[in-house]
Formats: structure tokens, C-alpha cells, sequence
């Protein structure tokens, strides 16, 4: 799958929830992915507390968009997160507009 590919089925999928930005890392950030790779994604909401019930919804609606597993992140990461998040490629970002005729 290519980064397009990805990019294009977040953008169809994050403006149904409240998506501020989302961000690929990982094997396909990187271009080390092989077929069997997940997709890796760092998700920042326009509120800081998200329901696990809104995560799960997100990542599977992601899941049967991409037609691939993804694991989601919830950002911003605080400082002493445990994971390494390395390249970063940005996919999408709402445009906090609300004035859309």
C-alpha cells in the first residue's frame, strides 16, 4: 500500500470524528513496510480526553477503509512516553473551520 493510498482513506474517515491531526510513523513512515505490516498512526482529537469507544470506532472504520490493521496512538505523547515514534508523516489536519457554507 502507498502512502497516497493511506493518506486518502484517512482523509474519507477522520472528518467523521473530532480529528484534529493525524500522523503515519512506523514501517510505512519509514518505507521499510512489507505486506504483512500494520499501519501505525498518531492521532491527536480537537479534545484531550477521548473515549475508548470513539478509539475503537476510529480504528475500525480505519481498518475496513485501508483493508489492513492500524494502530492508533492517542497525541500528543507526553515527554516520558515509553514509545519511540521516529519519522513522521503528516495525512491529515481539520482546518478548525466551522463557518462552511
Amino acid at each position: 500500500m502507498k502512502i497516497k493510498d493511506i493518506r486518502q482513506g484517512v482523509t474519507e474517515i477522520a472528518p467523521l470524528f473530532a480529528v484534529k491531526r493525524i500522523d503515519l510513523f512506523g514501517s510505512y513512515a519509514s518505507a521499510s513496510d512489507q505486506s504483512e505490516s500494520d499501519i501505525d498512526l498518531l492521532v491527536e482529537f480537537d479534545t484531550p480526553a477521548v473515549s475508548l469507544l470513539t478509539l475503537s470506532k476510529l480504528q475500525s472504520d480505519l481498518e475496513a477503509r485501508l483493508k489492513k490493521d492500524v494502530d492508533l496512538i492517542h497525541a500528543p505523547l507526553p515527554p516520558d512516553a515509553l514509545i519511540q515514534i521516529g519519522k513522521v508523516i503528516p495525512l491529515y489536519e481539520s482546518s478548525g473551520r466551522t463557518d462552511i457554507n
